[in-house]
């Protein structure tokens, strides 16, 4: 399956966009403080893709996509699972 067309952005909360998907390692390196919120709260956080509720970037919605280990030689293709959980979530935007 074809990952989802990208694009840069000037900022997090630029207008036209329904989300902010962010493609990390795990949830520590991340700074948007809700991550760390929903971290603490949720153990699996680091494990799936997350949907969360934040202030100050595209939507109101950030979308934690995280990758765990770079040095693993399977996976889904990235950021795919992201786009797919922020258009199940009411995203405009295409996932496939």
């Amino acid at each position: 399956m074809p990952i989802p067309a990208t694009s840069s952005v000037t900022g997090p909360a630029e207008a036209g966009y329904d989300a902010l998907v962010v493609v990390v390692r795990s949830p520590e390196d991340c700074s948007y403080p809700e991550v760390a919120a929903t971290a603490a709260v949720d153990s699996g956080a680091g494990a799936k893709v997350s949907v969360m509720a934040a202030s100050g970037v595209a939507g109101g919605r950030l979308v934690l996509t995280p990758t765990g280990p770079l040095t693993r030689d399977f996976g889904e293709p990235l950021p795919r699972p992201g786009a797919v959980l922020a258009r199940c979530h009411g995203g405009a935007g295409q996932a496939a």
